[in-house]
């Protein structure tokens, strides 16, 4: 529905402006931690009365739960209707869980759905209006990247533009270039930073 659409885009929007902050600050040399959190268990999965939103996984199967990708890899290493040992922290408690794995197409599923939570080093803050969906994170990086920096990083130009960012700093495509691009040139920039691929 629209509304479902609009939910999932203001969610877009929040996660880019995290990881465009992790971004910055870790090209300034700051650490930033990271862990990875259920963001959501929808009804009906194999995890749902087991695992909750807002758990922050610690291990799958004995093996450190370091980003989601090796989340679903220690996942995949099951078959369907098998067990997978989770360690998780809820409200500051250790749990060890077991779920049964589902069938998707064949492949292993625990049917959570996965983000990466990150502990800042300092507060950072962007005002965004009512944009939403996760194309400024490219533009969110350079700004923070930009106030916490002597100097200006436009060199005192109007500088617009587009682009993802995924967490480790890779830019990616995006949708809707020629509208941005109209938009960006009635507001005055005179250069817009765009990804190779839209």
């Amino acid at each position: 529905t629209a509304d479902q659409v609009q939910e999932q885009n203001v969610e877009l929007m929040n996660e880019s402006q995290v990881v465009a902050a992790a971004t910055a600050l870790r090209a300034l040399g700051k650490p930033v931690t990271t862990h990875v959190a259920i963001a959501d268990v929808p009804d009906g999965s194999p995890a749902a009365g087991v695992v909750e939103s807002g758990d922050v996984l610690r291990s799958v199967d004995g093996a450190d739960a370091s980003d989601p990708d090796a989340v679903r890899g220690a996942v995949r290493e099951h078959r369907p209707g098998e067990e997978v040992a989770l360690v998780v922290e809820r409200d500051g408690l250790e749990k060890r869980l077991s779920v049964t794995t589902g069938d998707v197409q064949g492949q292993p599923v625990i049917g959570v759905l996965l983000r990466t939570d990150y502990d800042l080093p300092v507060s950072v803050t962007l005002n965004t209006g009512q944009v939403g969906g996760p194309s400024a994170g490219l533009m969110f990086t350079l700004a923070i990247y930009d106030a916490l920096t002597p100097g200006a990083l436009t060199g005192g130009q109007r500088i617009a533009g587009t682009g993802t960012i995924a967490d480790g700093g890779a830019v990616g495509p995006i949708s809707g270039i020629r509208q941005k691009m109209a938009g960006a040139h009635e507001a005055g920039a005179r250069w817009f930073l765009s990804p190779a691929q839209d």
